[in-house]
């Protein structure tokens, strides 16, 4: 596995991503890009709820037993500010070291905006862990082996996140406890919690996705995360979206094929390599 010059990642960075499943993007985009983007998911925010001032607190969402995470989520944007933001060339070189060259799809759009509002709960037992799904099925979003929409699942940090502020919570090597079970199934879409529940993904040691404004987390489609309480007083903006694979993944291609980052950690994890 050798690095380029022209690449972002370096060889340990790949080797911890297919060991941890995840690998965070320094400075991806700009400070800059980042505040544009809050400046104008603030307006989206004002626009769909009219009652939210951005100035007065008071009107901010409060905490409830039915939303404790109190997260307002905005569906997508196409507006070049996030665009561009999602094909920098950091990124666009990350996602053919760990996808493979032309196997990826560009994004010209960015959606799954989440923005937890400061919560008054107590962290307690937080049992919102998933892995994310691809189909909607009776009203929920299910998984299968072969995923189709998303070789991997991005967070884009736009504001500096720390672990106060409602950082994204991973399970550190759950992608390589996902995949048998999915494997298993292979041909057939799961719940996300008919997968999580055989699998010991509490043993195992977590991560916050903190970082700078600008920063990217590349995860692998089958990490287990969950959010996490925002105790700082303000919004904390984050963009969720996944890279959409040109076609669904396969792991079983023959003897000498160039597999992929994404596709190695799932070969060791079914017993492939």
């Amino acid at each position: 596995m050798t690095n380029s010059p022209n690449f972002e990642l370096t060889d340990i960075q790949i080797q911890s991503f297919i060991d941890d499943g995840f690998v965070k993007i320094s400075g991806a985009f700009t400070s800059d890009t980042a505040k544009q983007s809050r400046e104008l998911l603030w307006e989206m925010i004002e626009a769909e709820h009219p009652d939210i001032n951005r100035n007065d607190s008071s009107t901010w969402p409060t905490t409830s037993e039915t939303e404790p995470l109190n997260v307002i989520r905005i569906e997508g944007s196409d507006d070049s500010i996030f665009v561009n933001a999602a094909n920098t060339p950091k990124l666009t070189s990350a996602f053919d070291q760990l996808v493979g060259e032309r196997r990826w799809i560009p994004r010209y759009n960015m959606g799954s905006f989440v923005i937890p509002f400061p919560s008054d709960f107590d962290d307690g037992d937080m049992d919102h862990a998933h892995i994310d799904g691809c189909e909607l099925i009776n009203g929920r979003y299910q998984l299968r082996f072969e995923t189709d929409c998303r070789v991997l699942l991005m967070l884009f940090l736009y504001d500096d996140v720390t672990e106060i502020n409602a950082p994204t919570q991973l399970w550190v090597g759950s992608h390589k406890l996902v995949a048998p079970v999915l494997f298993a199934n292979k041909g057939n879409f799961m719940r996300s919690e008919d997968v999580t529940e055989q699998i010991p993904f509490k043993d195992l040691p977590v991560a916050f996705a903190t970082g700078n404004a600008g920063d990217v987390y590349l995860c692998h489609p089958f990490i287990v995360h969950t959010g996490t309480f925002n105790r700082s007083n303000a919004p904390r903006f984050l963009a969720q979206p996944g890279l959409e694979p040109v076609e669904p993944l396969n792991v079983e291609r023959g003897v000498g094929f160039d597999y992929s980052p994404v596709e190695i950690a799932v070969r060791e994890a079914i017993g492939l390599s």
